[in-house]
């Protein structure tokens, strides 16, 4: 794919760097090598539903050619492994046969594998999964969101790894699947349908998360609609989207911690969310919650939603998983792999992509220099934000994505500013209490070079100076204000879902107290008398 670049009226650092750099004028994207793929497979559409009577049913279809038969195993699953029960095996060779049921028991997690064989021999994709119905003595706590699917068909992945010199694992064909759903409150009353919007769908969504026995999934609803204005009462056609997350978070509150942590630091957006029941073909999965994800949002009014970004703006993500999309730009100093959250890869042009790149370009020439002309490309007080959200947090997790940054039009009055800081999995992990973010320190992004910036290491420092006092009460709030007794005893269900255990909010809430003062007493030194060789000096990539 190749990109010719234009230039654009105003946007004068930009093509500055475009006029002086001759590589750029005709710039190609890196060579991207195929990332390797599991094995083809040999049935399609697999469907699956449970009854509330424990009653499991299977539907499937055959791709035409190398069928030769079908290995089908149903185990009753304990949370001792050792202690599986197979309940139904059965070889199917007749390709006939597209449907299999097995009555069951509410109450019993069962574990379900489909593994096809084709005139080879070789086994093709495996269709595995749990499915669990709720035994009468079940009482919801937090609101349940019902999906349905067409036919019962399940959303579905294909499983791929990094071409070589890349890294992460990711997934692919994760295409939508047609459902209605309904959003009810624990005492019954249906808060929000579907209804006879039928173009709702669902598909899994994530990278190394989508690996998991329990997915994180992606809706899209047909018409916009609010999900959350149904559970937290909050108001504002600026709210409404079709396009919402469910994150497999269980009773986890990290989420919760660092969406506090960021709006605390005063970063413009932050996620609204919600903890939910989700049901999916009857199959109880557990504790989610809906998430708003990051993505254009209203630019007027007084109520932001998602990213205030007009439409010739930009949000792009520095993306370790790039050699798992189509549209992509990689920078000429340091070499990072962006990826588009808007505009839509679809709808990006040729000139766009040379604008932001030039853009970026631009901020790394200056980041390498001596001097602090790079701030006149970034905005300083949301970088150094978003790094002391990590510094608060001890964020370890840092391969390269979920880095958001936005330029809010294509004028030169504005600058590139981070968004949203975004996966809060790695953090406060007690091997990382005594040392800078691995978000900060390493070279996955640009904050640990910025840090070297006596400007910018000034900016941190401040930000410390104004948030120290407050950060513990700011996010114990957020967590103060979740309904724990409802989320407590959702969990005990999502273990006995999933075989797990799970902490209280209360005991979450006594780590991060403990965490954060803990914090403090290095940051007090960090952030006073930091001496650069605390954090090590990233090599150019």
């Amino acid at each position: 794919m190749t990109h010719r670049y234009c230039f654009i009226p105003g946007l004068l650092l930009c093509v500055l760097v475009i006029l002086f750099c001759p590589s750029c004028l005709n710039y190609v994207d890196p060579p991207k090598d195929s990332p390797t793929v599991l094995p083809a497979y040999y049935i399609d559409g697999f469907c699956s539903q449970i009854d509330e009577d424990g009653t499991l049913s299977f539907s499937w279809s055959y791709v035409s050619g190398d069928f030769q038969r079908l290995a089908v195993s149903v185990s009753e699953v304990y949370a001792d492994s050792s202690n599986n029960h197979v309940v139904l095996s059965a070889e199917i060779t007749d390709v006939s046969v597209t449907e299999l049921s097995y009555d069951g028991e509410a109450g019993i997690v069962y574990s379900y594998s489909f593994t096809p064989y084709g005139s080879d021999g070789k086994p093709g994709k495996v269709f595995s999964g749990t499915s669990y119905a709720v035994p009468g003595s079940y009482e919801a706590n937090l609101p349940r969101l019902v999906i349905t699917t067409k036919d019962w068909e399940l959303p579905d992945c294909d499983y791929l790894t990094h071409p070589e010199g890349s890294c992460g694992e990711g997934i692919t064909n994760n295409d939508y699947v047609k459902m209605d759903v309904s959003l009810v409150a624990p005492g019954g009353e249906v808060l929000y349908t579907s209804g006879t919007d039928k173009g709702s769908k669902l598909k899994i969504r994530g990278n190394t998360s989508a690996y998991g026995a329990k997915k994180p999934y992606k809706i899209k609803l047909g018409k916009k609609a609010d999900l959350l204005s149904y559970i937290t009462g909050r108001t504002g056609n600026q709210y409404k989207d079709k396009e919402w997350l469910l994150m497999a978070t269980g009773t986890g509150i990290n989420n919760v911690i660092g969406f506090a942590a960021n709006e605390y630091m005063g970063i413009e957006f932050t996620p609204s969310y919600a903890y939910v029941e989700l049901f999916i073909n009857g199959d109880y999965r557990g504790v989610y919650m809906i998430v708003e994800n990051v993505k254009q949002g209203n630019i007027s009014g007084t109520d932001q939603a998602r990213c205030a970004v007009a439409d010739d703006g930009f949000i792009i993500e520095n993306d370790a998983y790039w050699w798992n999309e189509d549209v992509y730009f990689r920078t000429e100093r340091l070499h990072k792999n962006f990826t588009f959250k808007y505009p839509d890869e679809e709808d990006v042009t040729a000139a766009q992509i040379s604008y932001i790149k030039g853009c970026l370009d631009a901020f790394e020439q200056a980041l390498l220099k001596k001097d602090d002309s790079y701030a006149d490309l970034i905005d300083v007080e949301s970088f150094a934000s978003w790094a002391m959200v990590h510094e608060y947090l001890g964020c370890y997790d840092s391969g390269g994505s979920n880095q958001y940054i936005m330029k809010r039009d294509s004028s030169a009055d504005t600058k590139l500013e981070m968004t949203t800081a975004w996966d809060f999995d790695g953090i406060m992990i007690d091997a990382e209490a005594g040392r800078t973010s691995n978000m900060n320190r390493g070279s996955f992004f640009y904050t640990s070079r910025l840090m070297f910036k006596p400007s910018f290491y000034e900016a941190c420092k401040n930000k410390y100076s104004e948030t120290r006092d407050g950060i513990i009460t700011a996010v114990c709030s957020r967590i103060d204000a979740l309904d724990a007794g409802a989320i407590d005893a959702a969990g005990a269900w999502d273990a006995a879902r999933w075989l797990t255990g799970f902490a209280s909010v209360a005991s979450q809430r006594s780590k991060v107290v403990s965490w954060l003062k803990d914090r403090l007493v290095w940051m007090d030194r960090s952030y006073g008398v930091l001496s650069h060789r605390d954090i090590g000096m990233p090599s150019e990539e």
